[in-house]
């Protein structure tokens, strides 16, 4: 179902998308590489909670995010190669290191010039994810069950993406299935007060991963979730999702 059309988003160009629009989620656009194709959907700027401590974060622009993690079709298609326990092309890839995460977007931006996809930033992630239907709340198993795949539910495998309910902005797997890398390195604490744009810088150690996986307990629905591991480390536990700044319709 190959799409040649250029992609859209209201009315402005997206070069790099094989189709895109609006829906009751908000802006999306796809890329496609042969045939296998991956949504994005827009996270508008703003100012939420960060962190355990709940202190107030802003971003300054909005960024487009993988409605899913990244399968084991796409990660195949741009690599040629698949790393994870459980093959299947629409289960999310694992077993894939930061290391690793960083050659595949480097040549996915190869393959689609303008997309220049990367790693979200932890707050990027968290704002995601706060804008999802779970907003931290965790009493409520029912609810989990809707929108993860935990260690109450998932028969500690993982599961093709988008399954599972989307929150708000279309997103899915946000919580479960598998924990995901983010760009920043890893920092145990956060400066108090207020933030904007923050981005740890990495200094040698780890990396942050965000969400919950497939053994989880329920608490994997807070976005305040965290690991963290070094840029080399591999598990079936660990997948990534796409990101991308600029603006909007660039």
């Amino acid at each position: 179902m190959s799409r040649k059309k250029q992609g859209r988003a209201g009315g402005a160009p997206l070069s790099w998308a094989s189709r895109s629009g609006e829906d009751e989620h908000g802006l999306f656009a796809a890329l496609e590489l042969e045939d296998v194709e991956q949504t994005l959907r827009w996270i508008p700027d703003g100012t939420f909670p960060f962190g355990v401590g709940r202190n107030p974060v802003t971003l300054t622009r909005g960024f487009w995010l993988a409605d899913t993690p990244c399968t084991q079709a796409l990660w195949e298609v741009v690599t040629g190669s698949n790393p994870s326990k459980w093959k299947e092309p629409e289960r999310p890839v694992e077993r894939v290191s930061w290391d690793d995460c960083q050659v595949f977007l480097g040549a996915l931006n190869d393959r689609l010039p303008g997309l220049a996809a990367r790693l979200p930033s932890e707050a990027e992630w968290e704002r995601a994810a706060w804008g999802e239907e779970l907003d931290g709340d965790v009493s409520d198993e029912d609810l989990i069950d809707d929108h993860a795949w935990w260690v109450g539910n998932s028969g500690l495998t993982t599961h093709p993406v988008g399954e599972k309910e989307p929150g708000c902005w279309g997103l899915h797997d946000m919580a479960g299935n598998v924990e995901e890398w983010c760009v920043d390195g890893y920092q145990r604490r956060f400066r108090r007060g207020p933030r904007v744009d923050p981005v740890v810088e990495y200094d040698g150690g780890s990396h942050i991963i965000k969400g919950g996986w497939w053994i989880s307990p329920r608490g994997c629905g807070d976005p305040t979730w965290r690991n963290a591991a070094g840029p080399d480390y591999r598990a079936e536990s660990t997948g990534f999702r796409i990101a991308r700044s600029l603006d909007a319709f660039d």
